[in-house]
């Protein structure tokens, strides 16, 4: 960063992935590309999804993966991506709207998979026990813990990488393996070597970390900051 360059928003200077761009690569002619687009749309939306057929036709764990599968090979299809038009909402919505078509035709679509003799393998999550909301309830709550898993795994490599693997270490004794009961600050401090109000301020700046990249990837399904705006506080009302 030069002399005088403003330090808001970090030192990146390349615009971020939109949303756009992982539609394009997940449509695109090239096998090899659409592959990597399709894979980063499951990361995103394969749990959400699943939840939406598991609920909205009670359907068992084993078919409602196997209709989560069709969906996204179907959705890499000639066309159906290219639908997403960001002036008339966000692609979240645009998803629903596709999962609503697709579970209206679910049988059809599963049974012309199945005779096809095979299906591109993508990656599944092995969910077993029920989910409890209904399916639009369920579809934004995975939605919110994939982007939290995903913001906490972004910053955890980050850090790793660095020499701030103390500060991720802390956050996770404190927020992710917190055991029957959550330490004190006084008692990290005394297994990492640090004052209390030292794991305080560490913890802060992993959290600040995490707000940010979730921010980060709201703003890559986004069209604008208005509709960033709606994302963030639809996060947090999931």
């Amino acid at each position: 960063m030069n002399v005088g360059d403003t330090s808001l928003g970090g030192s990146r200077r390349d615009f971020p992935e939109t949303v756009l761009d992982v539609v394009r690569r997940a449509s695109d002619a090239s096998p090899d590309v659409q592959r990597v687009g399709l894979e980063d749309l499951c990361r995103r939306y394969w749990k959400p999804a699943y939840h939406y057929f598991r609920v909205a036709w009670a359907k068992s764990n084993e078919d409602a993966k196997d209709l989560a599968q069709s969906f996204f090979v179907w959705i890499a299809g000639p066309g159906v991506l290219k639908r997403f038009d960001p002036s008339r909402g966000g692609f979240r919505a645009f998803l629903k709207s596709l999962l609503r078509h697709f579970v209206q035709h679910h049988d059809e679509a599963l049974g012309r998979l199945k005779r096809g003799g095979g299906r591109a393998q993508l990656p599944l999550n092995e969910e077993s026990a029920p989910p409890q909301a209904g399916p639009d309830a369920g579809f934004e709550a995975d939605w919110r813990k994939a982007l939290i898993d995903q913001a906490v795994e972004e910053v955890r490599e980050r850090l790793k990488k660095g020499d701030k693997g103390v500060k991720f270490d802390l956050f996770e004794r404190y927020y992710l393996d917190p055991g029957a009961e959550r330490p004190t600050y006084e008692t990290l401090g005394r297994k990492f070597g640090l004052r209390a109000g030292e794991v305080q301020h560490y913890l802060a700046d992993v959290r600040a970390e995490v707000r940010l990249q979730i921010k980060a990837q709201l703003e890559e399904g986004a069209s604008g900051p208005g509709e960033l705006e709606e994302e963030w506080n639809a996060f947090f009302r999931s």
